[in-house]
């Protein structure tokens, strides 16, 4: 399955790896300052994930990082965040916070938080345009995180 947002000012639909045509899954509320759903990350079960949920009015501070299901309409407010999130074994959540990427402890089964965010990097690439940090995960030991320092827009 395959989690994408196809404009700015929507939200995500889902579209079987194979083809097919494209089902809504997500849609922005309004009454919760919401613009965009965007950067989806698949939780280890398959069926649920993570996803932004934008303001691009300027209130960012309104910006967070929910749980959705391919299965239900479920929306769970996981956290206040102004980037994407990603989940990494063995159980954290990995997301922008005050200029720094953070870990946090995360139950992919109870999807919970636990204990206080720690700093893995004070300087991670941010494009507040998008709403996008530059970091990445793959498997249970690749995380890879591009820095801002000294970094010229281009």
């Amino acid at each position: 399955m395959i989690l994408f947002s196809p404009e700015v000012f929507t939200g995500l639909y889902r579209v079987p790896s194979a083809g097919g045509a494209p089902i809504q899954v997500t849609t922005p509320d309004a009454s919760r300052f919401e613009s965009s759903h965007r950067w989806p990350f698949f939780l280890p079960d398959g069926k649920h994930f993570l996803y932004l949920a934008a303001n691009f009015s300027g209130q960012f501070d309104k910006n967070v990082i929910l749980l959705g299901s391919l299965d239900s309409s479920e929306k769970r407010t996981i956290v206040s965040s102004d980037s994407n999130p990603a989940y990494a074994e063995p159980g954290y959540l990995l997301y922008r916070r005050d200029n720094a990427l953070v870990a946090q402890r995360f139950d992919p089964r109870t999807y919970a938080l636990s204990g206080e965010p720690r700093t893995i990097s004070d300087g991670v690439q941010y494009f507040p345009q998008t709403d996008l940090a530059l970091f990445g995960v793959a498997g249970n030991k690749t995380l890879v995180v591009q820095t801002g320092k000294g970094a010229a827009k281009s």
